[in-house]
């Protein structure tokens, strides 16, 4: 059962980086719109 649970923790770690990793994908994304999108505003 001690192996069990220790594997369990292993996957939740996984998925939690796999979760930031996500949002900072999406930050970064958010971040190029607005680079790209400024230079047409300062137009």
């Amino acid at each position: 059962s001690t192996p069990e649970s220790f594997t369990g923790s292993e996957d939740s770690d996984d998925s939690e980086h796999g979760y930031r990793q996500q949002q900072a994908k999406h930050i970064l994304n958010k971040v190029f719109q607005a680079l790209s999108i400024t230079p047409i505003l300062d137009t």
